[in-house]
């Protein structure tokens, strides 16, 4: 039943600074306490068995990443974080608005993530550490279709990492005056349905 406070073109105002505390930085997956990582539940709700659904090479690859997290994770060598991890990881970022654009500015590394409104298409042959970013509004949810990654961030410090097909779709909803409840859906297809490459 909560409604935002409106912005200048009436659009929901999600405009200040925000901060997630949670566990999600660390691994979306159901884990255990390790160095460095603090043991938390899973954050994947599709597919249900809260793990996130590799191919079995994918699944050795972040077994590897997670045995070599300190050396590898390009976190830790304050390079970008990609996305959805820009939103989860424990530094806060400031949401500044306008009909045109929406930018996510980080704490961490001055990161700055432009959400164009205006602008659906994406480049489709360059790739962004925190990829291309096309925002909508449904109601008073930001829906961000974001693609046009590299492979060279993860998703927490567990080592779950995407390849340069992976989109995402993120969503942002106020409900109430400190709070909002931030989802994120990644898909990546299966090689037979990629384009070949150039």
């Amino acid at each position: 039943g909560y409604t935002a406070p409106r912005a200048g073109d009436g659009k929901a105002d999600i405009q200040g600074i925000w901060q997630v505390w949670n566990t999600a930085a660390y691994n979306l997956e159901e884990h255990n306490a390790a160095t460095g990582i603090h043991a938390g539940k899973s954050f994947v709700v599709d597919p249900a068995d809260g793990m996130i659904p590799y191919t079995p090479a994918g699944r050795q690859q972040q077994l590897k990443n997670f045995d070599k997290r300190e050396e590898l994770d390009t976190m830790g060598k304050c390079y970008m974080t990609g996305v959805p991890r820009f939103t989860y990881i424990h530094f806060p970022f400031q949401i500044f608005q306008t009909s045109k654009y929406i930018q996510f500015i980080s704490e961490f590394a001055h990161m700055v993530r432009t959400i164009y409104m205006e602008k659906q298409t994406h480049f489709g042959d360059l790739e962004f550490w925190n990829g291309d970013s096309r925002g909508r509004w449904e109601g008073d949810t930001l829906v961000v279709d974001v693609a046009d990654f590299n492979d060279q961030t993860w998703f927490d410090a567990s080592g779950n990492h995407n390849s340069t097909d992976l989109t995402v779709v993120d969503r942002s909803t106020p409900t109430g005056p400190a709070g909002a409840k931030y989802a994120a859906t990644g898909t990546t297809p299966p090689p037979s349905h990629r384009p070949p490459p150039a």
